[in-house]
């Protein structure tokens, strides 16, 4: 009914997932020939450095593929994918107010949390046990140590990114002499994992200094400008090659959907024929559907039954 809309043959067919994949061939086929008959260096040095050292341009253009199908999951896919290849081209300040730069943090905050409180519970232990002074004075300076990482944390101090092993924690655990055996395993469980915890942000989330990261990046964002440059050619290619043969697959329909329901005309004649909106399986929907569906529901008739303990789509990004 509103294919004119979307300037499409209503005698479309729906192709299968073998076709898909040999159109998906033929599009990056011409997508590399037009490359390498311009003699594009950028692109030519992408496709080495992410093949791999391997001696064919496949693994690079499996890995195209698996990131064009990944985006297609998304409302506005290359919107998406523009934001995250700008990622790479941030300064000081962007990076640290980023996603990933506050996931790490909240990350390395919640084990410099677990550390404390495992130090502690040693030090309570310890002291309940009348210990040694020397072990008790030895974990009194490391939960103070950690206590101190914690405030310099909290202040956005890049202090972390420095941090090691020895500015919190002694060599050897000493004054253990005294304690029952059970009761000394039970301490030094508790200051070995607040250790290995301190270890790990210090080994995997801060391995490298903001200096370092800001390099990476840098270096980097031609390689991911040149991917995204080449997945907009791809998708021009792919759209033409279905269009010339009157095809389409599922993909296409749900954001043909979605760009016919952005008409607001065509959308508000569609929102009027429905007095509920009823979504099954509700688990397995992704982001194009559920933007889907939110421009066809009014207020308060939607109705949707799912159990995430029952999604079986999270390939095609079901969230």
């Amino acid at each position: 009914e509103y294919y004119h809309i979307v300037e499409i043959d209503p005698s479309f067919q729906i192709i299968t997932d073998t076709n898909v994949d040999m159109l998906m061939d033929e599009a990056f086929e011409k997508l590399f020939n037009d490359r390498y008959e311009n003699n594009d260096e950028q692109f030519i040095q992408t496709s080495l450095n992410y093949s791999f050292l391997r001696t064919n341009e496949d693994y690079f253009k499996e890995q195209l593929k698996n990131i064009y199908t990944f985006i297609y999951n998304r409302p506005s896919p290359f919107k998406w994918l523009h934001e995250k290849v700008e990622f790479f081209n941030q300064n000081e300040e962007e990076l640290k107010e980023s996603l990933a730069f506050k996931i790490i943090k909240e990350e390395a905050y919640d084990g410099i949390e677990l550390s404390f409180n495992l130090l502690n519970e040693a030090l309570e232990k310890a002291k309940f046990y009348k210990a040694n002074e020397k072990l008790i004075d030895l974990l009194n300076e490391e939960v103070n140590n950690i206590k101190l990482l914690k405030r310099d944390f909290e202040g956005n101090s890049n202090k972390v990114f420095s941090l090691k092993m020895g500015d919190i924690f002694r060599a050897r655990i000493v004054g253990t002499n005294k304690l029952d055996p059970q009761i000394k395993n039970e301490i030094t469980q508790k200051r070995n994992l607040a250790k290995d915890t301190i270890k790990n942000i210090i080994n995997n989330l801060y391995a490298f200094s903001i200096e370092d990261m800001l390099k990476i990046n840098n270096n980097l964002y031609p390689q991911m400008q040149t991917i995204e440059k080449a997945l907009i050619d791809f998708d021009y290619y792919y759209k033409e090659i279905k269009k010339e043969k009157g095809v389409l697959e599922f993909n296409d329909i749900e954001h043909l959907c979605l760009e016919i329901l952005n008409n607001e005309n065509a959308r508000k004649e569609i929102v009027n024929k429905f007095d509920f909106v009823f979504v099954d399986e509700y688990q397995d929907t992704n982001l194009v559907q559920e933007a889907i569906i939110t421009k066809i529901i009014k207020e308060n008739n939607l109705f949707t039954v799912g159990d995430v303990k029952q999604s079986i789509y999270r390939f095609r990004q079901a969230e």
